[in-house]
């Protein structure tokens, strides 16, 4: 499946002529941007917007757009935070798209990283998204070449959530082998986390339809995305059998409490 850009006027012509010989289209935006890409039939999720200022964040936001800019010195303006990418460089944007590109045709298993973030009262974060036809799961992402699993698991929740954790610790690796849920065919092999939330604010990223906080009894009556169930399904039964509880019902190794996180292999940490 191609990417595709929305961006108005002229300019960004290495990485136009880079993404239409990989079968992308560039569309103007317009008025309605949603409005737009359902009349060229294009998906949010396979399309990329080049913001002109940050004063379009927020359409982009509001339209499910991955939101990006190109700013040589992204911290001179704070407006730019919310953006999903900021390239320094029109080379460094044809650089992300060689990746994407490169991950949008693979034909090998890819590896990700997720997992659930408590707060101090037991629940949990969760999220809903449209790549997941709409089922509640985890935030989470693939892993960068040269990145370590729990520097990513750290970047994926701060880029998707806003968050910032502590305490992140191994709970489960399992494979997602095209998951019917998913919205194409992919292996992923699933990493995932649990890890205590330093902060609560939440600011969803353009892949997130919803998110909610719950406890992992309440969490296994939403629609979950098959890995996620397992995932919660996997602490609650390591919960029940070492009987101890962290607060509020939280399983006590989502904390890192020592003695008693459960470890992938089904070991606790000493």
């Amino acid at each position: 499946m191609p990417l595709h850009l929305v961006h108005s006027g002229d300019g960004l012509g290495k990485l136009r002529s880079r993404l239409e010989r990989a079968g992308g289209r560039v569309v103007e935006p317009g008025a309605d941007p949603a409005a737009t890409l359902s009349a060229a039939g294009l998906s949010p999720d396979e399309t990329f917007w080049v913001l002109p200022d940050p004063s379009v964040l927020p359409s982009a936001r509001a339209s499910r757009i991955r939101a990006c800019a190109i700013e040589p010195d992204p911290g001179r303006n704070e407006a730019w935070e919310g953006c999903d990418e900021i390239w320094r460089s029109e080379e460094e944007a044809v650089r992300w798209l060689e990746r994407q590109l490169q991950l949008e045709t693979c034909a090998w298993p890819v590896a990700t990283v997720g997992g659930l973030v408590f707060r101090d009262d037991g629940k949990a974060l969760f999220v809903r998204t449209a790549k997941w036809s709409g089922t509640w799961g985890v935030p989470g992402g693939k892993i960068d070449y040269g990145e370590s699993s729990e520097d990513a698991f750290r970047r994926e929740i701060r880029e998707e959530t806003g968050l910032e954790v502590s305490d992140v610790r191994l709970v489960l690796v399992h494979d997602a082998i095209e998951e019917p849920e998913f919205h194409r065919p992919r292996h992923f092999v699933l990493l995932n986390y649990s890890a205590r939330a330093r902060t609560e604010t939440v600011r969803l990223n353009h892949e997130s339809l919803e998110w909610g906080w719950f406890g992992l009894e309440e969490a296994a009556g939403l629609s979950l995305n098959r890995p996620t169930r397992a995932l919660v399904e996997t602490l609650r039964s390591r919960d029940l059998e070492s009987g101890e509880q962290g607060p509020r019902g939280a399983p006590g190794g989502a904390f890192g409490l020592p003695g008693r996180f459960p470890r992938a292999n089904g070991g606790e940490a000493g």
